[in-house]
C-alpha cells in the first residue's frame, strides 16, 4: 500500500514537472515578436507637428491627435468604419459617432449635425486634452517615446 501511494505521488510530481517545463517556453513565445512590434510603431517627424493645432495620425483603432503647444502630449480618439467616437463618462464605451471631429488651434471638437445638439456642446477639449463641458471625461493620453528627430508611439510603452 506505501509503495502504490508512493508511486502514484512520483508520477504525480514528474507529470506537473513535466507540465511546468513545456507551459515556460510556450508561455514565453506567445509574446509578439520584434517584426510584431516594429510594424506596430508609428514614427512621426517631430518637424511636421504644428506649432498651433494637432497633427492627426492613424494608430491602431485609433487617430493619435499629436500635439506641441503647450507642451508635447499625444492624445488617442478611438475611430473606426470612418468616424471618432465620442466616450461616455468613463471611456468604458465610446460608441457615439462623430463624422465631423474639428482639430483647431484652439483645441478638438465635434460638430455633427446627426447628433444631439447636447453631444456637440460636451465634445469639446482644448489642446491640453481637458474637456470643457460638464461631465465628457479628458482626452486619453498615449505613453511616448522621442528617438532623434522622431516622436514614436507604440503598444508596448502603453
Amino acid at each position: 500500500m506505501i509503495r502504490r501511494k508512493l508511486l502514484a505521488f512520483t508520477t504525480v510530481l514528474i507529470l506537473l514537472i513535466g507540465l511546468a517545463l513545456t507551459a515556460i517556453p510556450f508561455l514565453g513565445s506567445m509574446g509578439p515578436n520584434e517584426v510584431a512590434k516594429s510594424k506596430a510603431r508609428v514614427k512621426v517627424e517631430i518637424s511636421e507637428i504644428p506649432e498651433e493645432g494637432a497633427l492627426e495620425v492613424n494608430y491602431q483603432w485609433h487617430k493619435a491627435l499629436v500635439v506641441k503647444n503647450p507642451e508635447m502630449a499625444v492624445f488617442l480618439m478611438p475611430y473606426w468604419e470612418g468616424s471618432y467616437r465620442l466616450p461616455d463618462p468613463t471611456w468604458e464605451r465610446p460608441i457615439v459617432p462623430c463624422s465631423n471631429f474639428i482639430i483647431s488651434k484652439d483645441g478638438f471638437s465635434c460638430n455633427d449635425s446627426s447628433l444631439h445638439e447636447s453631444w456637440n456642446q460636451q465634445a469639446r477639449w482644448d489642446l491640453r486634452g481637458i474637456n470643457k463641458g460638464t461631465w465628457m471625461p479628458n482626452l486619453q493620453k498615449a505613453n511616448y517615446r522621442v528617438q532623434g528627430k522622431y516622436l514614436v508611439l507604440s503598444p508596448e510603452y502603453n
